[in-house]
Formats: structure tokens, sequence, C-alpha cells
């Protein structure tokens, strides 16, 4: 039976390259301004201050990183990829839970919020390469974290 640490590299396999694709769309969505999604910049800038509030609390930060990632897909208009995020969702955030605990015993939380405005802020723009890059940095950042086996 797969340990946690094996389920966890297997969830980043298979969400790596859907959240940079998503974060990628997106960003194309945002800088064609008529395609911008109905309320994704509003929604977007709210989770952003939300996050930045959040840093601290190590039971809510999780649940709006969650949220972020899903908003993001519903921002890429690809329901393919929001249908696979959202498969993954119980795994995904017990993997987000796991992460932050691991952060908050090493004092390392901070970094992913970083990496988190930098995604939310390269989408804003309509950056598409910008956003990829920040997702891809994020995805990569996280993959390299030890969670207990």
């Amino acid at each position: 039976h797969e340990s946690r640490h094996d389920s966890f590299t297997t969830l980043m396999d298979l969400r790596g390259p859907l959240e940079v694709r998503a974060a990628h769309r997106a960003a194309e969505r945002f800088a064609d301004g008529a395609a911008e999604p109905s309320g994704g910049r509003e929604s977007l800038e709210r989770l952003r201050e939300e996050l930045s509030a959040a840093l601290p609390d190590s039971s809510l930060y999780p649940r709006l990183d969650l949220r972020l990632h899903q908003e993001i897909a519903l921002l890429s208009g690809n329901r393919a990829l929001q249908g696979l995020l959202e498969a993954v969702r119980v795994p995904l955030f017990r993997a987000m839970q796991d992460v932050r605990a691991a952060r908050d015993l090493h004092g390392m939380v901070g970094s992913e919020h970083v990496d988190h405005l930098q995604i939310i802020d390269a989408i804003l723009a309509g950056d598409p390469a910008a956003s990829s890059a920040a997702m891809d940095h994020h995805m990569r950042t996280v993959e390299a974290f030890e969670i207990a086996p």
C-alpha cells in the first residue's frame, strides 16, 4: 500500500502540468479583456487579501490555498482541468495540510505565500508566460517538500 509520500508524488505528477496550464489559460483570458471571466478579477483580488490575512493561521491558510487553485482552474475556462483538479480535491487538500505542517515545523511559512502572490499578480496582469513560470516554480517548490511518510 502506498505511503503518504508516494501518493503525494503521484498527485504532484498529475497536478503540476495541469496547474501550470490552468494559470497560463487564466492569464490569456485576462489578457484578452473581452474574455476576462465575469467577477474573476474581484474574486482573485479578494482571495489575495484573504490569503495575506490568513498566513499565520495553519488551519485556514490551506483551505484558502485550495480555493485559490480551484479559482485558477475556473478562470482557465477549461472544464476538463476543473474536473481533474476537483477529482483530486480530497488528497490535494490533505497534501496542502501536510506541507503546511512541515513548513510550520521547519519555520518555512511564507515562501508559498510569495509564490501565490506572484501567480495572482501575473494572472491579473494578463501575462501567460509569467503566470506559467510562477506556477511552475510553485509546483516544483511544493514537490520538493519532504512530508511525513
